[in-house]
């Protein structure tokens, strides 16, 4: 059995959690993207990146102006960010997304590349949004009922 290299632990953990990778150079103002960003975008793994506005086309108008607000933060100030937003691909689905970006620095102190993860959080942001909705059917129901509702705990305790 080979032992696992940090390439190969990191295309398994690729395989197993929806996490993509990417990264923008400043300079030469090209975008990099892993294949499952790719994928995540709903994208053809032979087209390249897109360009930054054909990116921002993804996100919801509110979203894309806080993407451009923390990139061109992190540009400025050389400061990371993590942010949730939703994302509309081709096909029309919708996905809820978390990115992180953090800067690599030139030896003058200026940014050199904002890179990150991107991780598809539909299924956790999709449960959320279900056990809130249940959390409001319940107080409406507790709320609202004209009969006497006990909660007893496993030792009896009301």
């Amino acid at each position: 059995m080979q032992p696992y290299d940090s390439a190969h632990l990191l295309r398994a953990a690729s395989e197993l959690t929806p996490i993509g990778a990417w990264a923008y150079e400043v300079d030469s103002e090209q975008l990099h993207w892993s294949e499952e960003t790719y994928r995540i975008f709903e994208r053809d793994l032979g087209s390249s990146p897109p360009t930054r506005p054909e990116l921002l086309e993804y996100y919801h108008q509110e979203d894309g102006d806080v993407v451009v607000a923390l990139l061109e933060r992190a540009l400025q100030d050389g400061v990371g960010y993590e942010h949730q937003a939703a994302i509309r691909g081709p096909s029309g689905t919708i996905r809820y997304i978390l990115t992180r970006g953090s800067c690599r620095f030139r030896p003058d102190g200026s940014v050199a590349a904002i890179y990150g993860s991107i991780q598809d959080i539909t299924r956790l942001k999709l449960a959320d949004i279900e056990l809130r909705a249940s959390e409001v059917r319940h107080r409406l129901i507790t709320e609202n009922s004209l009969d006497l509702v006990l909660q007893f705990d496993l030792a009896g305790a009301i």
